[in-house]
């Protein structure tokens, strides 16, 4: 009975480690998706007030509608505070409860600058802003793809490892 218990602990140990490896792989490829469609957003932003010039409100709204953006869920939401906020208020809230795992502070910094850009300067302004985010943002999804290619592999290896060596002491 106490063998089966001990080996039912280390075999819960182990997985927790190896999990853990692969959730921190996962995070990883999520931040890439993510700040690929931060990208994607700024360019569509891009062209839509480049041609259209809609309000802000409008903007964000045609933005939010595009079913290319499941990873930036403040979108939506900003648009359902839209309602009872003004736009700046409205962005800086929807990004810090933004509940996605995979932004870093900086990602959310850059993301906050285009809130405080956004309806701000007559739209020559803003496009060359959304142009200087996008630049930053390239930056930090270049990071993020070597990241990727340098330590997702190295987490999952690290969690199995991990979780080998919790095996071995503990037998």
């Amino acid at each position: 009975m106490l063998g089966t218990l001990k080996f039912l602990g280390v075999g819960i140990t182990a997985l927790c480690c190896v999990l853990c490896g692969f959730f921190k792989s996962y995070k990883l490829a999520v931040r890439e998706k993510a700040l690929e469609e931060v990208t994607q957003m700024l360019r569509e932003m891009y062209i839509e007030l480049s041609y259209n010039s809609p309000d802000t409100k409008e903007l964000l709204i045609r933005i939010a509608s595009k079913k290319d953006f499941k990873h930036l869920g403040f979108l939506n939401e900003c648009t359902d505070r839209l309602s009872f906020e003004p736009f700046p208020t409205a962005w800086g809230n929807s990004l810090k409860s933004e509940k996605t795992l995979c932004f870093l502070s900086e990602d959310i910094q850059i993301l906050g600058d285009l809130g405080k850009l956004l309806g701000t300067t007559d739209i020559e302004g803003q496009l060359a802003g959304i142009k200087a985010l996008e630049n930053r943002i390239s930056l930090k999804l270049e990071r993020a793809r070597q990241n990727v290619l340098k330590e997702a592999s190295l987490y999952r290896t690290l969690g199995i490892l991990a979780g080998i060596g919790a095996v071995v002491i503990t037998i």
